[in-house]
């Protein structure tokens, strides 16, 4: 996917580290997903864009306090690039 090639290469930002629960992870488990496979985002432009939107929503409302406030702000920064990127 290019919008996210782009944002990852302008963000520098790894929005799925090993030693960290991603919000997309997250949100994919919540919604009753197993793992988190490469659909995440589903398949098409708009799918990707409602997913970026969520994870921001999530983000700038947590239901509880980050266990680690420097990643969300970094997956913050990432999500809102993507979502640029996607148009």
């Amino acid at each position: 996917m290019q919008a996210w090639d782009k944002a990852l290469a302008e963000t520098g930002v790894n929005p799925f580290p090993m030693n960290r629960i991603s919000t997309a992870l997250v949100l994919h488990v919540e919604s009753g997903q197993q793992g988190l496979s490469s659909t995440f985002l589903g398949d098409s432009v708009g799918s990707a864009k409602s997913m970026a939107e969520k994870i921001i929503h999530r983000l700038e409302n947590p239901l509880t306090p980050a266990a680690n406030p420097d990643f969300a702000g970094q997956e913050l920064i990432f999500y809102k690039k993507f979502l640029e990127f996607l148009g």
